[in-house]
């Protein structure tokens, strides 16, 4: 019998034995475990623990970050497909930070100010609202001050690097006007009242389109302000769903 020993394993061979014990294996080997093994574990040192602290304090941080929800871009993978770009663009209108001051959507800038007007109105001064969606009048200073109130938790619904070229109150008149235009075209399109839009029937088509775009976004705390001064109980989410 040969044996060979590494650091308490004893490595048997055994000629003729068997495993049932009535044949004959002439290259078996047998493995022996010795008790009372001298291998020990290594110590952690200093630099590992320092390593493995870092590590904690890198992993929760992240941990965190992954808890604060961001309204999200097309995944660069997506954008890489050039014949695909198109398709996450907005054609007519922009919402939000990512496609803002693109000279090609200037031309419903300048209409947003008309619909963000018309949301203020009183409902009695207009044509064709279906009974069930009442609404109340406010001035555009009262709506306006209520998006500037909610403008730090906005700015916690983007990444940093979407908003870094917006101070606090660039980006309050852009989600209030972007807020009003969204509603007041909502408002519109489940009333039946399109005339109200003054606009071409195209580019009230490819505003429905836009509006479902995963980078043309509001955080929804700026509707639900603009809804909760505008319209009556829960009118607002209604006319939302109606219009999905």
């Amino acid at each position: 019998m040969d044996k060979l020993s590494s650091k308490g394993t004893m490595f048997s061979k055994e000629e003729g034995r068997s495993i049932r014990g009535d044949e004959i294996f002439p290259n078996e080997y047998l493995i022996t475990i010795r008790e009372g093994s001298n291998s020990k574990s290594h110590d952690i040192s200093e630099d590992d623990r320092q390593w493995l602290y870092s590590l904690d304090k890198i992993s929760k941080e992240y941990l965190g970050s992954l808890q604060s929800p961001k309204i999200q871009k097309v995944p660069k993978m997506h954008r890489e497909i050039e014949s695909n770009v198109r398709c996450y663009e907005p054609l007519v209108v922009s919402i939000g930070p990512f496609h803002h001051g693109k000279p090609e959507l200037q031309l419903m800038e300048k209409h947003k100010n008309l619909l963000a007007h018309q949301f203020a109105v009183d409902q009695e001064t207009r044509e064709g609202v279906l009974p069930w969606l009442l609404t109340n009048s406010v001035s555009l200073a009262e709506l306006y001050r209520k998006v500037k109130d909610i403008i730090p938790v906005v700015k916690e619904c983007y990444d940093e690097d979407s908003i870094k070229d917006y101070n606090d109150k660039e980006l309050a008149h852009m989600m209030f006007l972007d807020g009003c235009f969204i509603l007041e075209y909502l408002h519109c399109i489940v009333t039946g009242n399109y005339k109200e839009l003054k606009m071409k029937s195209h580019d009230i088509a490819f505003i429905r389109r836009d509006l479902f775009l995963l980078e043309n976004q509001l955080p929804f705390e700026v509707l639900d302000v603009l809804m909760s001064c505008k319209f009556k109980d829960s009118e607002g989410m209604e006319m939302i769903k109606k219009f999905i």
